[in-house]
């Protein structure tokens, strides 16, 4: 009799212990990461060409930065570009300050010709947004 009382307390304290890990596994498992894309480091290669040409042409399709990243991101998803990409979208939806500047630093390689387009798109983005309406 005693070794059914000893058998039942081990099968409880096994579950008890089942119970406890599950809950723990599925606490690691869905907790979000607390440090945002932009603030991880970043790639330093250098972008191709057609990827450069590819974020004029996003921009003036989309007319707007994030328009522009969504874009991107949809063609770009490996190298360089496919972990820029999702930074600079992830400081433009989450960050405080939600400026363009910003983000389209976060998107660029640091080399010339990438921070030319970047340059230009910065123009058309203030010229945007500093227009005059038309009567």
């Amino acid at each position: 009799m005693i070794s059914y009382h000893c058998l039942g307390l081990l099968f409880a304290c096994t579950a008890g212990a089942c119970l406890v890990l599950s809950a723990l596994c599925l606490a690691i498992l869905k907790a979000p990461e607390k440090t945002p894309l932009y603030c991880r480091r970043l790639p330093q290669k250098k972008y191709p060409e057609e990827f450069l040409k590819a974020m004029e042409t996003a921009y003036d399709a989309a007319g707007d930065i994030r328009g522009m990243l969504l874009l991107l991101q949809e063609k770009w998803k490996k190298g360089a570009a496919g972990k820029r990409i999702p930074a600079a979208l992830d400081y433009l939806e989450n960050s405080r300050y939600k400026d363009f500047e910003t983000t389209l630093q976060y998107l660029s390689d640091k080399t010339e010709p990438c921070e030319a387009v970047i340059q230009r798109i910065q123009e058309k983005e203030i010229r945007k947004r500093t227009a005059l309406t038309k009567k």
